[in-house]
């Protein structure tokens, strides 16, 4: 059943992303455009080539819209998916882990966007030192840019999800930091395989992004795993404390105390 919540919740965000398509288009055009006028470009075309082109396009828009509007219901139904695995205490996190989760991945949409401009602003600059006029497939387009929303709002979701295996105690900051190595190796090579683009400018900065999260992340668990130090060591104080044998006092020493005259 969780399943077909997701997908209703995403349906209705969809539907509603359908009926606010052409502001939303305005905003996808806007990087491109930005970028082609930093580079002194007066217009830049978009061009649908195909007869359904436009529509296929909306319906792409409208989802992608669908999954960031319906982002914290969808995180909840993950989250009670992941439940039943928690001890009583770790099911609390929900008040904190949803609202991140949400957060992390609005996040790092709003950063690919705001970098949109400068990352076409590059592709037009070489496009006219190479004489070649840009000219844009707006399906293409659009994809393109839906791809690279999609890939960096679930990458910002990396510190939260090694915060949550190190809370439960699978991995730890310190075999994180022995491991960069290998870990850098992996989310590089995971970069270029499932990145949305080809071009070597955007596969680096991804990367660059991804690994800056990573070593974020560490430092994030650092902090956690002092702060779960404190508490358990509170709790085995006020443990042994509740647990300690009660101090048996004397009936006769009381009252021989009371009876002893006062200096």
């Amino acid at each position: 059943m969780g399943l077909f919540r997701i997908a209703l919740y995403w349906l209705g965000g969809s539907i509603i992303g359908w009926f606010v398509k052409g502001v939303l288009l305005e905003m996808l055009r806007w990087p491109a455009e930005e970028g082609a006028r930093q580079v002194g470009l007066q217009s830049l075309p978009f061009r649908i080539f195909d007869p359904v082109g436009g529509l296929v396009m909306a319906m792409q828009i409208a989802a992608v819209f669908g999954v960031i509007v319906a982002s914290p219901l969808i995180f909840l139904e993950l989250w009670h998916f992941a439940r039943p695995a928690l001890r009583g205490k770790e099911r609390s996190w929900v008040f904190w882990i949803v609202p991140s989760a949400v957060g992390l991945f609005v996040v790092g949409i709003i950063f690919c966007y705001m970098l949109g401009p400068r990352l076409f602003e590059w592709f037009f600059g070489l496009n006219k030192a190479l004489g070649v006029a840009s000219e844009f497939a707006l399906g293409a387009y659009i994809g393109f840019m839906l791809k690279l929303f999609l890939f960096f709002g679930l990458s910002f979701e990396l510190p939260l999800v090694l915060m949550f295996l190190g809370a439960v105690g699978l991995v730890s900051s310190d075999w994180l930091l022995q491991q960069w190595k290998g870990a850098v190796v992996v989310l590089l090579a995971a970069v270029a395989i499932f990145s949305p683009t080809g071009d070597i400018l955007t596969i680096s900065i991804m990367q660059v992004a991804v690994l800056i999260l990573y070593f974020l992340s560490i430092l994030l668990m650092r902090i956690v795993e002092k702060r779960r130090r404190k508490a358990d060591a509170r709790e085995e104080a006020t443990s042994e404390a509740a647990s300690a044998p009660p101090v048996a006092i004397d009936p006769n020493d009381f009252y021989r105390s009371l009876a002893e005259p006062k200096s």
